[in-house]
């Protein structure tokens, strides 16, 4: 192999993780809610899903391979290591949910009420990390020796993070409504009903070491700056997409399998 160039790059890339449902929230009823008069109502706000976007520093090491036919270089093809920094939210994830339970009926001017013991429960859960990780790929190119070329190819990523924290928050009010009999609570008025009481704990600390390992499929566009004067004709700028799946593995905790997408912009050096 031959060194082909260095290149560092900055992305942004969206990852998506699906956290399974709570227990008394039913994905089917759509964030309607259920209404019985044993068990009450119950309705969710938000989604059982978090979605964050993570910014990477990347500096990348290519190689051309050589071609055993022609005995040269190989030019459209290029094998890359490269070491990359990410420095962002690995959780970043709110939820609101309602439940009520049936109290007591009385009558006033021969009209039917009830009390409906309202309780909102919202939790917050943050993780923040300095993620540091390697990162290996194969790239096929159109003729790089034009002004323009496009590359794709396929690749993997190995990190795990140096330092991490968490902040947790669950609150949870509980209030008294007084509704028409059988008719469901309101819970868009649930600060206007009486509120009984109210817990907050809270939590900010030290999390585990979390190891990440990623498939990923890049794809991108190559711009050569100048194609005959020296110096100038080995500098590029490129742009880059990758779809990809992440395994994310915390040490004691959940093992979740993330998938993302993103693009970066980078700078490119090519050697003669």
């Amino acid at each position: 192999m031959k060194i082909a160039g260095i290149s560092v790059d900055m992305g942004s890339f969206n990852y998506r993780t699906i956290h399974k449902g709570d227990k008394d929230f039913d994905p089917m009823q759509d964030n309607k809610g259920s209404f019985s008069m044993g068990k009450g109502f119950s309705m969710m706000n938000g989604n059982n899903g978090n979605s964050n976007a993570r910014k990477e520093l990347t500096f990348e090491i290519g190689f051309n391979p050589y071609c055993k036919k022609t005995g040269e270089v190989n030019k459209k093809r290029e094998f890359s290591i490269g070491f990359f920094y990410s420095g962002s939210d690995l959780t970043n994830r709110n939820t609101e949910k309602f439940n009520s339970m049936v109290g007591d009926t009385f009558s006033f001017n021969q009209v039917l009420y009830q009390t409906d013991t309202m309780v909102r429960s919202r939790s917050i859960n943050r993780e923040s990390a300095n993620v540091l990780g390697v990162s290996a790929k194969y790239l096929f190119k159109t003729d790089p020796e034009k002004r323009f070329s496009l590359f794709t190819g396929i690749g993997l990523k190995f990190a795990c993070t140096i330092t991490s924290r968490v902040y947790t928050r669950n609150t949870e009010d509980t209030a008294i409504s007084v509704n028409y009999y059988n008719a469901k609570p309101n819970f868009s008025q649930f600060d206007d009903a009486n509120n009984i009481g109210t817990s907050d704990i809270w939590y900010r600390g030290k999390s585990d070491a979390t190891l990440f390992t990623s498939v990923f499929a890049p794809f991108g566009v190559n711009m050569r700056l100048c194609k005959k004067k020296e110096i100038w004709n080995q500098m590029n700028i490129f742009m880059q997409g990758i779809v990809g799946l992440e395994l994310e593995s915390q040490i004691k905790g959940s093992t979740h399998l993330n998938p993302f997408m993103g693009c970066s912009v980078g700078f490119k050096f090519d050697f003669q």
